[in-house]
């Protein structure tokens, strides 16, 4: 049997015939976006995914809606604990026991991708699975957050939606928070505001400031640097606040008194730099440990990722390419330069 297209129905060729079959339907948005989660969620299998559309876009809503209604209304708050997973399939493939979040999680996700202009290039896979409270925060709750931004950029010319997508917890601001009430914000503090969202921060305001540098000061007493954002399990929000600093560092907007906490804490203002000394001083521990700075595959407690590091410092030192600093660094600790690895 051969198949064939012609426009958008399927030939078959088969015993020396032709047949033809039903149209070939394209994948509508809604499909496009909750197969994308649940492939997000593991589901890689493209037959389960699309038993799980059908099996949700077949649901009746709640309230007697008829059946296949699933993206023609809005669906209750799913009841999520703070911090909780995103609702996914017991790993047992048990489809008929995961109905009620199959439903609940597809509904949320059209009530957002809706909520948020309901285009393409919008990813509200990705945001829900950096924030997944947003499956649980109500329709109005959702939509007073979008209006009031808008209504607070409205002469900046900022993209909200392009703003809450890459911070997707600016929509789950308390009623009680004083950052939400942006209305009462005074001119200049409304532009510190949304210079915060456009890169990535729900605030940057001096109470704000004062509260990271406090998570930044904790950081650095348990790690020995403050290179937030180049560890496993390091705080997403403090990165980008710390991303911030360095931008504003470099453009000298920020206060002499800010500056100078930063540079308490030997706050590296190079990007590149501060990921280079994260590592460094995971060589230095090393060293600290084992009383060497050359470690091996065969080496206790030696990292793969350590062990790879090193290597792209003796390739980068063949090349000249590690300036003086790096160069007195990695002395300091008597490293290696002639040791064997895999990039040699």
């Amino acid at each position: 049997m051969l198949w064939f297209y012609s426009g958008s129905r399927a030939l078959v060729f088969s015993g020396g015939s032709y047949s033809r079959q039903a149209p070939v339907a394209a994948a509508s948005p809604v499909d496009k976006l909750l197969e994308g989660f649940w492939e997000a969620r593991g589901v890689f299998d493209p037959a389960q995914r699309q038993e799980l559309v059908r099996l949700a876009k077949a649901l009746p809503l709640q309230g007697g809606a008829d059946e296949g209604s699933l993206d023609e209304d809005f669906a209750p708050p799913l009841q999520l604990a703070e911090g909780a997973p995103l609702p996914g399939i017991p790993t047992t493939w048990a489809l008929n026991q995961s109905v009620p979040e199959i439903a609940g999680v597809s509904r949320r996700l059209l009530e957002l991708h809706a909520l948020l202009g309901g285009g393409a290039d919008v990813d509200v896979v990705w945001m829900v699975t950096r924030e997944p409270q947003l499956l649980a925060a109500s329709r109005q709750q959702l939509l007073s957050r979008l209006m009031a931004m808008r209504l607070a950029s409205a002469t900046a010319g900022v993209d909200v939606v392009k703003v809450v997508e890459a911070q997707p917890s600016l929509l789950l601001l308390d009623e009680g928070n004083p950052l939400a009430d942006w209305a009462r914000l005074a001119p200049e503090e409304l532009a510190e505001l949304i210079k915060g969202w456009e890169q990535g921060v729900a605030s940057d305001s001096d109470p704000e400031w004062q509260a990271r540098a406090v998570q930044l000061r904790a950081y650095h007493r348990q790690h020995g640097d403050t290179s937030v954002g180049w560890r496993e399990g390091d705080d997403p929000e403090l990165a980008r606040w710390a991303n911030k600093q360095r931008r504003n560092l470099a453009a000298g907007l920020l206060v002499p008194a800010k500056a100078e906490l930063l540079q308490e804490l030997r706050f590296e203002p190079d990007e590149t730099e501060a990921e280079w000394l994260r590592w460094f001083l995971d060589l230095a521990r090393f060293k600290e440990a084992h009383g060497h700075a050359s470690p091996m595959s065969l080496s206790a407690g030696a990292d793969l990722y350590l062990i790879n590091w090193c290597s792209v410092q003796r390739v980068a030192h063949r090349c000249k390419v590690l300036s003086r600093r790096q160069l007195d660094l990695l002395n300091s600790i008597d490293f290696d330069w002639s040791g064997a690895d895999p990039l040699s």
